[in-house]
């Protein structure tokens, strides 16, 4: 039996590369008609300074065997492993780096795995089983029995998973959820605002704040063009691996506002993660209540088909009239196919789940059906004193007036709307840029020290030129915080009465 480096889509591999990092892995999976004592035979090209790399080969999880790459083994260009008493049935046969490479001179990689049984030149009886390089995405759909529009909705996520995973929920705006790694854990999420940022700048997705000091205000444009909050690992204080968080929506005019909260296991609060602004185009009287599974990362790239990804599922949704009910209904659609991707009722029948990945298909679904499970046990984020602060947003800066005079200086009244000593920008330009900052030519900064937050306070900025809209941007310890609309510049002689 030969394993090679065979790629997706047409993508070939001659070698087998990149064995950099530390624990860098291979695995295929094996079927042996009949038991064996099995040989592996490695062929490799290396050079001198690989001379230290340790690799191990293991069957399953059964004793792993360490090679060392020397001088012998790299003029050789071989190296073998004896695999003993290996069962008939399925395996997984693992390559594993046990030490990470020490400069970019290290050129090691794998031409070609011979597998056979020792003293043998004949073939093994034997498959190798492979699965889509990289788990096609699974979705997921539920609704509650209550029937009520949803206004608002909150979801728990917990990762069952042998590899990492992007699983967040999806919106009306784009996606909200939490970035999993390998090991279950998640520090960050990713809520993304699509919108039309090449468009008139008056019309774009923007977003209005920060619930904390750290992050930026961010912009993406791979897969269409959007805005997001980046660089804030908002669940770093997670430590029980439940990752809970929480969304409403007010229509405001033109737009339609989004409010983002996570469940901070920390300070046992609901925070603020984000809230961003999108266009309405067309009328909205229920939230999306679904979500899907993504492993990012090219096919020839990420080859983990055979890594199974789960994510377990409870939530609730509250109605116009403010009650909240758990989602107890998850739809299944019906299949064309065999698949390894399944969904059902956690043993404790406490949560919904979802996986994608895997070497086992179930058979198709023959018809669309419906599971419903019981009521959970009610968490504490659930509770009536903690949700009051999913309704609220640490504070919302106010510009009262703003006055361009005859010689051209911008005069501004406003209200940061929080006792702490603040940092405050200011934008201008000709055009209603919104709160995106890049749509604005100028700005100017300055303290604001701790005080009554309903203080008015006013700034006056020299040699100001064509400023008929202003935005105000105020960041303290708790949050970043732009004014919610933006202040057309009145021109006048300056004054104000």
């Amino acid at each position: 039996m030969l394993l090679l480096g065979t790629g997706s889509k047409g993508v070939e591999f001659s070698t087998i590369q990149n064995f950099k990092e530390k624990n860098a892995k291979l695995e295929w999976g094996l079927i042996l008609q009949e038991g064996k004592d099995l040989r592996a035979d490695f062929f490799i090209n290396a050079s001198s300074s690989d001379v230290g790399r340790i690799f191990s080969v293991q069957i399953d999880d059964g004793e792993s065997i360490e090679v060392e790459i020397t001088e012998d083994v790299i003029n050789s260009g071989k190296f073998s492993v004896d695999l003993l008493s290996v069962s008939e049935g399925f395996h997984i046969f693992r390559v594993t780096a046990v030490n990470a490479y020490k400069s970019d001179f290290q050129v090691l990689n794998v031409r070609l795995i011979a597998l056979g049984a020792q003293g043998s030149e004949a073939p093994i009886n034997s498959y190798v089983v492979r699965e889509r390089w990289r788990p096609s995405a699974a979705y997921s759909s539920w609704s509650s029995s209550s029937g009520h529009a949803v206004k608002a909705w909150i979801m728990e996520l917990t990762s069952e998973s042998e590899g990492g995973h992007f699983s967040p929920i999806t919106t009306n705006f784009g996606y909200y959820g939490p970035i999993f790694k390998s090991d279950n854990k998640a520090l960050e999420m990713n809520m993304s605002f699509w919108g039309d940022q090449e468009g008139p700048v008056n019309k774009q997705s923007h977003l209005l704040g920060i619930g904390s000091s750290q992050g930026v205000f961010g912009r993406w444009s791979h897969e269409g063009t959007g805005v997001k909050v980046r660089d804030w690992q908002n669940f770093d204080s997670n430590t029980s691996g439940t990752y809970t968080i929480g969304m409403r929506y007010s229509d405001d005019g033109a737009f339609r506002t989004f409010y983002g909260y996570f469940w901070n296991e920390g300070t046992e609060e609901w925070q603020l993660y984000s809230i961003g602004r999108v266009l309405i185009k067309s009328k909205l009287t229920s939230l999306k209540t679904k979500a899907f599974i993504e492993v990012v990362g090219g096919a020839e790239q990420e080859r983990s088909g055979q890594k199974i990804r789960k994510i377990n599922y409870r939530g609730w949704v509250r109605s116009s009239q403010g009650i909240w009910s758990e989602l107890d209904q998850l739809h299944l659609s019906k299949d064309s196919e065999f698949v390894n991707k399944n969904s059902g009722i956690t043993p404790d029948g406490e949560r919904f789940f979802t996986s994608t990945g895997g070497f086992v298909n179930r058979a198709p679904y023959i018809e669309s059906h419906v599971l419903t499970k019981g009521a959970s046990r009610q968490p504490v984020y659930m509770e009536s004193d903690k949700l009051e602060k999913f309704d609220q947003v640490p504070y919302v800066p106010v510009v009262e007036q703003a006055s361009l005079s005859r010689d051209n200086v911008l005069t501004v009244r406003f209200k940061v709307k929080t006792e702490e000593t603040s940092n405050v920008t200011l934008y201008w330009g000709e055009e209603d840029g919104l709160s995106n900052e890049v749509n604005y030519p100028h700005k100017t900064s300055f303290v604001v020290p701790a005080g009554d937050k309903d203080a008015l306070h006013t700034i006056e900025i020299p040699n100001v030129e064509n400023a008929r809209f202003l935005r105000m941007l105020v960041k303290d310890s708790r949050a970043q915080m732009w004014t919610f609309d933006t202040t057309f510049v009145h021109f006048d002689d300056g004054s104000f009465e």
